[in-house]
């Protein structure tokens, strides 16, 4: 239980040290290391998915930079030819306590966001909030839209009566002075989307006539850059696979995110090679998605 408690210290820890210029002078050096998949990270009692398992080194347990904005909602990127992590930290609000008074310790709730794990919060200065509640995949369509001649290829997800896309591929489209006011994170893979109705709205205030869109069986591959390693993902899907997404530093591993007997997976893809050259895709791992089912053991 100490070990646990002390993850979240030892990763801002962590972080906060490489802002200095760890690697300045290239100061790399190896070490032994060891990746603790079993270790579990919870916030507020609530536990939190991660794509990439935590590092145990030296007695401390370090998180992957990636995963502090998929989780925390903190930019995190490397830059500078991998020199420096460049860290962009936003302030929370807690929208559960705002109106409390101080003085009221008779209210209680079980509700993990309700403890502000999931409090809204404004990424930029252009006052865009994410949305305390998460969405989860429920009924996945792809769209496909032609603007500028372009074909651009969106998730659309209807979840509790609501359509949202997927921002990463609207983004894509460089609507010009498009902020949406809202982004949702969905659940698992902690990816922002906006409801399809700002979508909408943007192009019935602006000039542009609104896409036309047919909807496709394609899957989505959006941040997969290469032909060959697109063509061998390709070879892995099924008749319900909807997208793929890249590891977040890991260049050789991707998900892909499927639909079977109406339960939402994620196949965990390692791209290899034949001695020919030849790309293709190894199955690593398959969880679902959302298992409601599972109690978390805590030894």
């Amino acid at each position: 239980m100490k070990k646990k408690t002390f993850i979240l210290f030892s990763c801002f820890a962590l972080l906060l040290s490489f802002t200095t210029g760890v690697w300045a002078e290239d100061a790399r050096e190896s070490i032994k290391a060891y990746l603790s998949s079993n270790i579990k990270l919870t916030i507020n009692n609530e536990e939190v998915q991660l794509n990439s398992a935590p590092i145990e080194y030296n007695g401390e347990t370090y998180l992957p930079v990636s995963e502090l904005n998929r989780v925390f909602g903190i930019r995190a990127e490397v830059v500078n030819s991998a020199t420096t992590i460049k860290i962009t930290s936003n302030q929370w609000t807690n929208t559960s306590t705002s109106n409390n008074n101080n003085n009221n310790t008779g209210s209680n709730s079980n509700n993990s966001s309700e403890q502000g794990y999931a409090n809204n919060y404004k990424p930029n200065e252009n006052g865009t909030t994410i949305a305390r509640e998460e969405i989860r995949l429920e009924d996945v369509m792809i769209y496909e839209y032609e603007f500028k001649n372009e074909e651009y290829s969106v998730v659309g997800n209807e979840y509790k009566g609501t359509m949202y896309f997927r921002y990463m591929d609207v983004e894509k489209m460089n609507l010009k002075n498009f902020t949406p006011e809202t982004f949702y994170k969905e659940e698992y893979t902690g990816q922002k989307y906006i409801e399809a109705s700002e979508f909408g709205d943007y192009f019935n205030n602006s000039n542009y006539v609104y896409p036309s869109a047919n909807t496709v069986s394609d899957p989505v591959m959006t941040g997969v850059t290469k032909s060959k390693i697109r063509t061998a993902l390709k070879k892995k899907k099924s008749s319900n696979t909807y997208f793929y997404y890249p590891h977040s530093y890991a260049d050789d591993i991707y998900y892909m995110v499927y639909e079977t007997q109406g339960e939402f997976k994620v196949k965990k893809l390692k791209i290899k090679q034949y001695s020919s050259g030849t790309y293709y895709a190894s199955v690593v791992s398959t969880k679902d998605m959302y298992d409601d089912d599972d109690d978390d053991d805590d030894d």
